[in-house]
């Protein structure tokens, strides 16, 4: 008779999962107004699930859930024990043994306090950390390696004077591009899918933007939260940036460098595949079902911001006639880092009073830049009656700037009147240099100052003019240009005038990595530095990204400077050394090589024998771990050399039988010199040797 062992089989799984039921979010507390203002938040978040095992029998489960992170603007306090995962991410860990059916139901609570995320200094060179550079690497659904997405995002920042300003170009540009579409909220599109479905929801102009900013050489993450939105509280995907700190972007929302009070960072990923996961252990196991994944969000306080108010609205006149154009200005200064949505509307009337071009505009500021100029060209009917005084208001509207109005008069009453002649100095113009325009003013009615100025989207000047009734005078306009290409420049007057000029700047000058400066030969273990002089013979200052070693510093160089960055060479290890360095920026692109050698102490040992029948002492030398340069061996007062040797080595002294002392003296590569001394005793070869020898002598000469 046959008898059968039974074994039970006991299996672990680890999984990743996501809900096999759609998660639901239900919101208690305070209610939110203006979410883009608010300033703080006090929340209390329930997690409450249900994870089931269909059948086997379950020993144990182990659940690690995404909770709110602890950061510098995020407090949070937990119900339950943490684990964090390699990015530092903490999870919320529940372990029940024996679960009942199979069924683990679960409840996590956790308190946050959020502030909002104001970016007010970035350092202007900074080196990215080796716990930063991971996120600099194209991944499975994020590929920033992808042709397509490294010429794109060449293209969308070129031009761009500032790290901030690339990664605020890249976030309009996707923001632009993609069309919000709720039927993609329950896929996971890689960065090029997207690319071509041109639309998607904040998972996927999340997706984008980082693929685009890694291909630019910035460090990305893939942020993965709660935000309120239009419908609540709800998922939410945004993304940040090392800038010499990490600076948040909301691609979709399009917050740049600022972040309101609502968004709650749940988790920071190299990737946009953002799971729990379960670990369970037991026989015959089923299926393992997320069947309950619930948020409770109850949010106990909520505090608002006010809107910006230091900035300035104004306007070439606010007393204008019928056909009179009118310059309308905003001078924001500039004391973050944004991007700011503006618009200008005119006040609606039939018949039309003002009308403006390009009433809403899109502008990025820079602390680091002077006042931000934003300006509108309005035109006044020429058709409104004669006789008729018109008020139209024009309201400034912004999420962010408090919103302000102009009133503007129109009456057909006799004004004063001038004729503007601007010209250029020059039509063509290095970067960094002055231009300067020349405005002739020509009265044509009316008499007393005039007003006259420029506008550019970066410079901003007025002052008066007095212009004699029948007269002519002239106002000169000085001010340095800062962007490349055809600029163009607003002349306007009080009295409702309007001129353009247009210049090209062009860039004079180069940045190149002027030369390296190392030693040529090094100890191992030798500290030493390699010192990299970079020349900007540009009048303007610019940025560059130098990688060496492995590491990305940028670096703000002065116009027409010349700066040394040192780094430590590897000296760890000795043989023949090629270290590439290289410089990228706006235009600027530079390599150069340094070749240096790293030796290491020649080991040197020897040992000896003696041919009776030659008469000859065979002195061997033996050299490891390097070259040993100049190697003299001496006997019997006679010397013998080799410039260079690695191995061995055997020299032959012509010596009697005796006693000898025998001096060494070498050099290592770097130059530094070393000896040593041995005594040979060569004694009377015996009997039975000379016999052997004498026999196989004579064999060899049969």
């Amino acid at each position: 008779m046959k008898s059968y062992a039974v074994v039970f089989v006991c299996m672990i799984f680890l999984i990743s999962l996501a809900p096999s039921v759609s998660a639901e979010t239900f919101v208690t507390g305070k209610e939110i107004t203006d979410s883009h203002l608010v300033d703080s938040l006090t929340l209390k978040i329930v997690e409450d699930g249900i994870i089931r095992v269909t059948s086997g029998d379950l020993k144990w489960m182990k659940i690690n859930i995404t909770v709110p992170q602890q950061s510098a603007n995020q407090q949070v306090s937990y119900s339950d024990n943490l684990v964090q995962d390699e990015l530092g991410n903490n999870f919320v860990y529940i372990y029940e043994k024996d679960p009942v059916s199979g069924t683990i139901d679960y409840m996590s609570q956790t308190d946050i306090t959020v502030k909002s995320q104001v970016t007010t200094f970035l350092p202007p060179s900074y080196t990215i950390p080796l716990d930063v550079k991971k996120y600099l690497i194209a991944t499975e659904n994020i590929q920033s390696d992808n042709f397509r997405i490294k010429t794109l995002a060449d293209s969308i920042t070129h031009g761009s004077q500032s790290d901030f300003e690339k990664i605020a170009k890249l976030a309009i540009w996707v923001n632009e591009y993609l069309t919000y579409d709720l039927s993609y909220s329950n896929v996971i599109l890689d960065a090029v899918s997207v690319l071509d479905a041109k639309a998607g929801v904040c998972a996927e102009y999340t997706t984008l933007f980082v693929a685009f900013s890694r291909a630019s050489d910035i460090p990305a993450r893939y942020v993965s939260g709660f935000a309120y939105g239009d419908n609540g509280w709800e998922e939410h995907a945004y993304s940040e940036v090392y800038l010499g700190k990490w600076v948040p972007v909301d691609a979709l929302w399009l917050e740049v460098g600022s972040l309101d009070a609502t968004h709650i960072k749940y988790t920071v990923q190299l990737d946009n595949q953002v799971k729990n996961d379960v670990k369970v252990y037991g026989t015959d196991l089923g299926e393992i079902i997320w069947e309950k994944d619930d948020k409770i969000i109850n949010t106990l306080s909520v505090s608002y911001g006010d809107a910006i108010s230091d900035f300035t609205l104004g306007a070439s006149a606010l007393e204008v006639e019928p056909g009179d154009d009118i310059v309308f200005y905003v001078k924001i200064k500039q004391e973050d880092y944004r991007v700011l949505d503006v618009s200008l509307e005119p006040c609606l009337s039939d018949p039309t009073i003002i009308t403006i071009d390009e009433k809403e505009r899109r502008v990025i500021v820079d602390a680091d830049s002077r006042d931000k100029i934003v300006y509108w060209v309005g035109h006044v009917s020429s058709g409104l009656a004669e006789n008729m005084v018109y008020t139209c208001p024009l309201t400034f509207n912004s999420k962010y700037l408090e919103n302000k109005v102009l009133d503007v008069v129109i009456s057909s009453q006799d004004r004063s009147s001038v004729l503007l002649n601007p010209s250029v100095a020059k039509p063509v113009i290095s970067l960094g240099d002055e231009q300067e325009i020349d405005v002739g003013i020509k009265r044509i009615s009316g008499s007393g100052p005039v007003d006259v100025g420029i506008v550019t989207s970066d410079y901003f000047d007025e002052g008066a003019v007095e212009v004699l009734s029948g007269s002519e005078a002239s106002a000169i306009f000085m001010f340095k240009p800062t962007r490349l290409g055809i600029n163009n420049v607003t002349v306007y007057s009080s009295t409702g005038d309007i001129e353009t000029v247009y210049f090209d700047v062009i860039e004079k000058g180069s940045v190149y990595i002027d030369y390296l400066e190392h030693l040529d030969l090094m100890r191992v273990g030798e500290i030493s530095s390699l010192n990299i002089t970079i020349a900007n013979d540009k009048a303007s200052d610019e940025t560059v990204k130098l990688f060496y070693g492995g590491s990305i510093e940028t670096l703000v160089l002065p116009a027409n400077s010349v700066i040394v960055v040192s780094s430590a060479l590897d000296t760890s290890v000795s043989g023949k050394k090629t270290d590439a360095v290289h410089i990228t920026g706006q235009g600027i692109v530079d390599a150069e090589y340094a070749d240096y050698v790293v030796y290491d102490v020649p080991v040197v040992s020897y040992d000896y024998s003696y041919d009776y029948s030659l008469m000859k002492l065979l002195f061997a030398v033996s050299v490891s771990a390097d070259y040993a340069e100049n190697l003299v061996v001496s006997a019997d007062d006679v010397s013998l050399s080799s410039e260079s040797v690695f191995g061995r080595h055997t020299f032959f002294f012509d010596v009697s039988p005796g006693d000898y002392k025998v001096d060494l003296s070498w050099d290592d590569r770097g130059g530094n010199s070393y000896s040593d001394e041995v005594n040979v005793v060569i004694g009377p070869e015996d009997i039975i040797s000379k016999i052997i020898r004498l026999i196989k002598e004579f064999i060899q000469n049969m």
